[in-house]
């Protein structure tokens, strides 16, 4: 009689459980881990490149960071709930979907925004005020800007260079040239990698009544300049980088190499634009900054050896 009357309740707790389950699932999805991931890559290149690391203070930096872009994230999940609903691969999405109503998205990433910028403001206030004024740029002005003018691209790639000087302030304490140097090494990147996404999901951007320079009724030459003219400039950058003495020659050859393979396969994808093309452009796009690591690293031990000699 007893195992009968259980049954119910071990059900009812089981089900309890599955959608606690899910609910985690569907607010930790609304953090985009990818981008948070490339954010903390870039606010860790910055801090490397600015010299001298206070290896605590920047993975501080890291993690603040990252809190912050998880909040924004958020926060560009219920602003924009409506455009995703109108997009095959954001349909799906947890305030779109309404698995998560936009007001509990927006508290969470409120909730996360500043679980972040408290720890940058004990760290550095440029830091703190950097981090803030790209969550402002991303939600309030990138975001609706999307549905305005095709050259939201390069408006939507300045919060996202911004990582690289919060590494550099919090461990040089300074923005010098080196600092704007690792903001154009970011910024630049970016122009490759989106306009490969809006390449591969560009009936989807113009259902969705996004404005993108890959739309029809572009010229290509809008997209190839843009493109190939970024990949261009990061040469110049890493060039750049080592005349103002932030790095060595081992990161020259080895960054001038990365770029140049980088470049290459933006030019692949310029002269002829197709799935293949764009995401091999993508891939590149996405070990690009992995590599541009293992570079400086190289770069790193190179100097310390002769500096020890």
């Amino acid at each position: 009689m007893g195992e009968p009357a259980r049954a119910p309740a071990v059900a009812g707790a089981v089900g309890t459980a599955a959608a606690g389950i899910g609910a985690v699932a569907a607010y930790r999805s609304l953090v985009k881990p990818r981008i948070a991931s490339l954010v903390a890559v870039a606010v860790f290149l910055g801090g490397w490149l600015a010299g001298p690391v206070n290896w605590w203070a920047l993975a501080a930096a890291v993690a603040a960071t990252a809190l912050v872009c998880a909040g924004a994230g958020v926060l560009n999940n219920a602003v924009e709930r409506d455009v995703d609903r109108r997009m095959r691969r954001t349909a799906d999405r947890a305030v779109a979907s309404g698995r998560i109503g936009p007001g509990p998205a927006a508290a969470f990433g409120v909730v996360l925004v500043a679980a972040g910028l408290l720890p940058l403001l004990l760290l550095s206030w440029q830091a703190a005020a950097l981090a803030a004024g790209a969550v402002l740029l991303y939600v309030a002005v990138y975001t609706p800007l999307k549905l305005v003018a095709w050259w939201n691209t390069l408006v939507g790639a300045v919060p996202g260079a911004i990582p690289p000087l919060i590494g550099w302030v919090v461990v040089a304490r300074q923005l010098d040239l080196g600092a704007w140097l690792a903001f154009g090494l970011l910024f630049l990147w970016q122009l490759p990698h989106f306009y490969a996404i809006a390449w591969l999901c560009r009936e989807d951007y113009e259902r969705a009544g996004i404005r993108m320079a890959t739309a029809a009724g572009h010229p290509p030459a809008l997209v190839g300049a843009q493109v190939v003219g970024a990949s261009l400039l990061l040469l110049a950058v890493c060039v750049a980088l080592f005349s103002h003495g932030v790095v060595g020659m081992a990161f020259l050859a080895g960054g001038l190499a990365v770029s140049i393979a980088f470049g290459w396969t933006a030019l692949g994808f310029v002269r002829g634009p197709s799935a293949a093309s764009a995401r091999a452009l993508l891939r590149a796009s996405v070990w690009y900054l992995p590599a541009l690591m293992l570079v400086l690293a190289a770069d790193r031990v190179v100097t310390g050896l002769i500096a020890g000699a």
